[in-house]
């Protein structure tokens, strides 16, 4: 899935019922003053909390916060689509080296997400729980024996994050990710065979129990 480019002027105006207030403390923060951050933690542990069957790992407790912040709130509003998440996606790990790069592993149900998708200055908490949505019904999509890659998968799954964004009457993000549809943005991803391979080292390095991991209540 893509970043949600959009203009600074229009960051923050977007306020929809419900929104935890959590995440208005986040807002403040500045984006490269988090960059360094990450990369510095990134000689530590990683941070790990459970949000029922979702693991979340994040060098970083902002990070880690803001994926809660989403999960929290796509269970408020739509919380049908919140049970499918936790039904299918296992494990969302923030990676540190990456900005707007991210892997879905269909097999070991994971998403390994760059720590860009988690600053303010890129997303807020709505469209990143319609990523939420999106992410985690390629793994379904593999898991009841359907391709989960390509156009008509990419379909699919876009038109499952629209309707919760439907939903929810975020018209912008909507049309922002019809155009993007059109722009074929997953062969863009899939020739980052580089970074495909980072994020498979990464989990496979925790999966095999070769991260310091600190785990939270």
């Amino acid at each position: 899935m893509v970043r949600l480019e959009r203009r600074r002027a229009q960051i923050g105006q977007h306020h929809l019922h419900g929104l935890p207030r959590e995440s208005e403390e986040l807002v403040s923060m500045d984006g490269s003053l988090t960059w360094i951050a990450v990369h510095i933690s990134f000689m530590k542990s990683l941070y790990a909390k459970n949000c029922i069957n979702v693991l979340v790992l994040s060098y970083s407790k902002r990070h880690l916060r803001r994926v809660f912040i989403a999960l929290n709130a796509l269970n408020g509003w739509d919380h049908k689509e919140f049970q499918k998440v936790n039904k299918y996606l296992r494990i969302i790990l923030v990676h540190p080296e990456f900005k707007s790069y991210n892997y879905v592993d269909v097999i070991k149900r994971a998403w390994v997400v760059g720590c860009g998708f988690f600053d303010i200055e890129d997303y807020d908490i709505p469209y990143m729980a319609s990523l939420l949505i999106h992410e985690s019904h390629h793994i379904a999509q593999h898991q009841t024996g359907h391709r989960s890659y390509g156009q008509k998968a990419e379909g699919l799954a876009l038109n499952r994050q629209k309707t919760f964004l439907n939903k929810i009457k975020y018209a912008y993000a909507i049309k922002w990710l019809d155009k993007q549809f059109k722009s074929s943005w997953w062969k863009s991803l899939d020739k980052q065979k580089n970074n495909k391979v980072k994020a498979e080292n990464l989990l496979q390095k925790f999966l095999g129990g070769k991260l310091n991991v600190k785990y939270l209540k």
